[in-house]
């Protein structure tokens, strides 16, 4: 009989908010559980050789910039994965959480509102 191996080994722990010292959303629209699409995007400046600082530093930026910027609510997306390093295959690359598993987001305009992203 074959052991199981634990998801965990495969598998990042989605990080919360508190981890990238989130800034407090201005409002959050709850979104309506279950979704029927996941939007992926790939973000501009982020690389698998990222350190969690890195990472922490850039998820920050985005958010100033979603906020300041583009004028919404919160930083865009519901999860970000960043980090891991392309030369160590025992890395992985960490998620994020950004506006999470409940709230809408404002990472595809006509799929906000029916989507995680």
């Amino acid at each position: 009989m074959q052991k199981s191996t634990p998801v965990s080994r495969y598998c990042s722990n989605i990080l919360n908010r508190n981890v990238w010292n989130v800034t407090k959303s201005i409002a959050r629209e709850d979104l309506p559980i279950p979704v029927s699409y996941i939007v992926v995007h790939e973000l501009s400046g982020f690389n698998r050789s990222m350190t969690q600082q890195d990472c922490i530093r850039y998820i920050n930026a985005l958010q100033k910039w979603n906020i300041d910027e583009n004028g919404f609510d919160d930083i865009a997306h519901n999860f970000i994965i960043c980090g891991g390093d392309e030369n160590d295959n025992t890395s992985q690359p960490q998620i994020y959480t950004g506006r999470g598993w409940k709230s809408i987001g404002a990472h595809c305009l006509t799929y906000n509102s029916r989507s995680l992203g």
